[in-house]
């Protein structure tokens, strides 16, 4: 419990201090693709917990908003709270105990996440045209992520319903947990203001109950409503003949030795904003002074012509 509040102390932290900050400052969207890597997912008959389980129909949408902040020429603070939905259905795995167990989910996951980001490489003129006007960055970060989930469940693949209350594992787990996001991406400044990127991030998260599975089988008159029993084990019908005591209570619903994960990729844009801080203020001044600025143009200060004498 400590050192949840300690991460949650530091995530507000992190958002606080660049949010305030108005020099260096973007604001922008992200659209993309997000995957799921836990119990339910892949053709294979176990899990593999990365790219292995990944299923183009499986794929559900992600997007959000986000900021951030340039700390250094290399260093940068953003933040940024997103949507991100995950799915998975035993259907499509291979015909074994994924299968048979016949279960399925969607998860409509909230996201508010910090982090700290590293830029490895910046080519400041890229195409080498010597105008400086577009530039790119590959960066790298690590930061954490605040999730607030909620999965729900069907029995006929079109109906769906919140699994959390039903306590298909005799568990109740929370709804709001931490993740640690890690990955990487690149971004294409384009006239200095305007940024076009594309960005790869890997939540590991504090959870197994993504998905609503984890560990075996319960006994059903134990759950708290024959809904429940129903929603937690659907292998009746799908399961061959004699593999049925595989699904009895006390046996493998999951794997309660690793967390679920997910992954995201998106396309982000964004735009520097011109901040209103003391040295923007003075430098506005010594602009209109040298210039003598007015809204009708600028006009540049009358000065004495010296010709060359021979």
């Amino acid at each position: 419990m400590l050192n949840r509040k300690i991460l949650f102390i530091l995530l507000i932290s992190i958002n606080t201090t660049f949010i305030q900050s108005q020099y260096n400052f973007e604001m922008g969207f992200s659209v993309g693709a997000s995957n799921h890597f836990g119990e339910i997912g892949g053709k294979s008959t176990e899990a593999k917990g990365f790219v292995g389980d990944i299923l183009l129909n499986q794929t559900s949408l992600s997007g959000g908003w986000f900021a951030r902040y340039k700390v250094t020429p290399h260093f940068f603070a953003s933040s940024s709270l997103s949507y991100v939905r995950l799915s998975g259905d035993d259907k499509y795995s291979e015909s074994g105990p994924r299968y048979w167990r016949n279960l399925r989910f969607k998860n409509n996951i909230i996201e508010w996440t910090s982090k700290a980001e590293y830029v490895f490489l910046d080519i400041s003129d890229l195409g080498g045209k010597g105008r400086y006007n577009t530039s790119l960055n590959l960066y790298a970060y690590l930061g954490l992520t605040l999730l607030h989930h909620s999965p729900r469940g069907s029995l006929d693949g079109s109906n769906w319903t919140n699994l959390r209350p039903l306590q298909t594992e005799g568990v109740a787990y929370k709804k709001i947990v931490f993740g640690t996001p890690v990955g990487g991406g690149a971004i294409i400044t384009h006239n200095r203001f305007s940024r076009f990127g594309i960005v790869i991030n890997y939540v590991k998260t504090f959870t197994d109950y993504i998905d609503d599975i984890s560990r075996n089988y319960v006994d059903p008159s134990t759950l708290p409503t024959t809904e429940a029993a129903a929603y937690a084990n659907q292998s009746a019908g799908v399961v061959p003949e004699g593999q049925e005591l595989n699904f009895a209570p006390g046996e493998r619903r999951g794997d309660p030795t690793a967390d679920d994960n997910y992954i995201t990729v998106a396309l982000t844009y964004s735009k520097y904003l011109l901040g209103q801080n003391k040295y923007y203020r003075n430098a506005s001044r010594w602009k209109a002074a040298r210039y003598n600025y007015s809204p009708r143009g600028f006009k540049r200060s009358k000065s004495r012509i010296i010709r060359s004498k021979f």
